[in-house]
This record gives structure tokens, sequence and C-alpha cells, in this order.
């Protein structure tokens, strides 16, 4: 039943269990116990999330390395490898992209997966861009910029609130890739 469910998209996390505990001055605070089909259910979305953010690096990275040219060049193969992910199956960045957020217990590890990105997008700058590279906590933030920009454009783009091409993505990243390095 849940697999059906699951496939279907009926299924609907139950309401957690509201249990108070008390604290050391005397009050209550509230946690919220999930059923175990839902605790299931999160622990397989962290499994595909995993699987999916590993195809991410794997492929960035093999784009980079396998592409000649200068960083322009290997920028641009990086966020098309990207994109293309969710060009061959939709369903990815979905889950990825859109689920993810809006579940707490997956959150976290979006949130560590786009920080894993932003890491490898600052250390592609440096290795691309060498000594012309924003030094410091400046390629930290720009990286992170980057990351949180293209992953905010693939939603939009997966939702259909902006009419783009996967190329038109991956040239506008490029662009603004190459002028926060």
């Amino acid at each position: 039943d849940l697999h059906r469910r699951l496939h279907s998209g009926s299924y609907r996390p139950r309401p957690s269990k509201r249990i108070w505990i008390p604290k050391a001055n005397g009050q209550q605070r509230p946690i919220g116990v999930a059923s175990l089909e839902d605790k299931i259910v999160q622990q397989a979305m962290v499994w595909v999330l995993e699987s999916i953010y590993e195809e991410i690096l794997d492929l960035t990275a093999r784009a980079v390395e396998e592409t000649e040219g200068g960083p322009a060049e290997r920028a641009h193969a990086a966020v098309a490898a990207f994109v293309g992910i969710f060009v061959d199956d939709p369903r990815k960045g979905r889950a990825a992209m859109i689920l993810a957020p809006s579940r707490p217990t997956l959150r976290a590890r979006r949130q560590a997966m786009l920080k894993g990105l932003a890491d490898f997008a600052e250390v592609e700058a440096l290795e691309l861009y060498g000594d012309e590279a924003e030094p410091g906590s400046a390629g930290v933030l720009a990286a992170m910029l980057f990351v949180g920009g293209l992953s905010e454009l693939v939603v939009a783009w997966l939702d259909g609130t902006v009419d783009t091409t996967p190329a038109e993505i991956a040239d506008a990243a490029t662009r603004a890739f190459t002028r926060l390095a």
C-alpha cells in the first residue's frame, strides 16, 4: 500500500505525534514523533537524495576534467552537466530541488549538498582562474551565491515559471560564474 501511494503521488505524511518533555525550569517543550511509515519514507528519500547529489558531484567533476579549453568552457561543461541531470530525469530535480527544502529532515541534507557544490565551485574557480579568483571568504561567498542562484533558476525552470532552455541556463550560469570567480 505504501509503495502504491508513493508511486501514485497520493502519499501524505501523517501528523507527528506530539510529546511534551519536561525542562529543567519546570516548563515543558513539545517534540514531534513521526510515524514508522513516515520514518521509512524519510529515510528512503535521504537515500534517493544522496544518490542524486553523488551523481551531481561526479558528473560535474567529470565534465570539468574532460573539457578542453579555458575556464569559461570548463565552467559551461560543469553547469550543462548539472542541468543535464534534471533534463534527463526531471524527477531528480523535483526531489532534490523542490521536495527536499519542504521537508525539515531533508532540508539540512540539501543545504549540505549545496554547500558541497559551492565548495566544489570555489575550488574550480581557484583552479581555473588562479590568482584572478576571489580570495578567501569572498570566494566562498561568491561560490555560494552562484550555486544558490543556479539552484533557484533550475527550480523555476522545473516549475515552469521561467520559460527557458537548458542551453540558455548553462550559458547564463557560465556568464555568472566567470563574473563571480
